[in-house]
């Protein structure tokens, strides 16, 4: 295989449109004996003239008159290619898909990407609504570029950071027996109709199953519904109660006649973590918009006041090692 430098078909393409090696030189800002000595190599890499050169002028061979639009094309795609890089690496481009549960993309997605189109608007979006099993199944095949979900184990092919801890707590009607009570019990629960999301829910039966004391105290399910939308209007019309994390439960109550308790005795968390794949890093892009719902969420956290029912916090740290990860490094 011949190995032929960039430097040298640079080299080779300045001298055949300056028409010497004077200017070439100066257009390269390279002594002309540095340019000479590329020609050299070029030709020798190859086996053929390039250039009939005389005391008074520089001529493109027969095998130079060839190779130079071949030469010209190549240097054009490259240089458009590195363009195209340096657009993604400066975050000013780029496609990104992540997976998050309703609240959290109530809370902080929608808020980051409204601030993000203005400053990345050639960052595009594509989000997904889940907190299941095929969270992780999406980040791992490379469906989604991470996720902020509910606590998944770690495996060979995903990474699983944990943000917060977050307080379960019952949702209720202001008008519910329990809106009016302060500290609750979980078998304060009991007399009540308890209705459920399949997602949301499926997380906390799997917790709840394995804490046999708060298993007994609680009422069978008696409403189950495909999303927290639907599980919100049953509770608004006051047909049951509903077990929340805090962080899910505070926006969706926000515009609504709903009242949040949190439940003790004991209190129960639900994890909130940062799922990424193990295989791939992430891109600028979607290292930027990572950051940025993050730090969104920071920020909702700390205007709703919900910073008494997160109980680990690992937000800021886990920031700055995003910050860390996309920061150019040395050669």
């Amino acid at each position: 295989m011949i190995n032929v430098t960039l430097k040298q078909l640079r080299s080779f393409v300045a001298i055949a449109r300056e028409a010497g090696f004077t200017r070439a030189a100066a257009r390269l800002n390279v002594s002309q004996s540095a340019l000479t000595l590329q020609i050299r190599a070029l030709e020798a890499a190859i086996g053929l003239r390039l250039f009939d050169r005389s005391s008074r002028s520089v001529e493109l061979t027969a095998a130079g008159r060839d190779f130079q639009p071949l030469s010209e094309r190549m240097l054009e795609e490259l240089d458009g290619a590195l363009d195209n890089l340096q657009v993604l690496a400066r975050r000013e481009r780029g496609s990104v898909t992540l997976v998050a549960g309703a609240a959290v993309i109530q809370l902080a997605v929608t808020p980051a990407l409204a601030k993000l189109s203005r400053t990345h608007p050639g960052v595009s979006m594509r989000i997904l609504e889940n907190v299941g099993e095929e969270v992780a199944r999406g980040v791992a095949t490379g469906y989604a570029d991470f996720a902020i979900a509910n606590f998944i184990s770690p495996t060979e092919t995903i990474a699983s950071s944990l943000l917060l801890k977050d307080a379960i707590g019952m949702l209720c009607h202001a008008q519910h027996p329990l809106a009016r009570r302060g500290n609750l019990s979980w078998k304060d629960l009991k007399p009540y109709s308890l209705a459920t999301t399949l997602s949301q829910g499926k997380v906390l039966r799997d917790m709840i199953d394995r804490n046999a004391p708060i298993l007994s105290s609680l009422p069978k399910p008696r409403f189950e519904t495909s999303s927290i939308s639907a599980l919100m209007s049953i509770v608004e019309h006051d047909l049951g109660i509903a077990l929340l994390p805090r962080l899910v439960a505070i926006p969706a109550a926000a515009n609504r006649k709903l009242i949040f308790r949190p439940i003790q005795a004991p209190t129960m968390f639900r994890e909130l973590c940062f799922i990424t794949s193990r295989r791939r890093s992430l891109t600028p892009a979607a290292n930027l918009v990572a950051r940025a719902v993050l730090k969104q969420l920071d920020t909702a956290i700390q205007a709703r006041r919900v910073g008494a029912a997160i109980v680990t916090s690992n937000l800021s740290a886990f920031l700055r090692k995003l910050e860390v990860d996309v920061a150019p490094r040395a050669a």
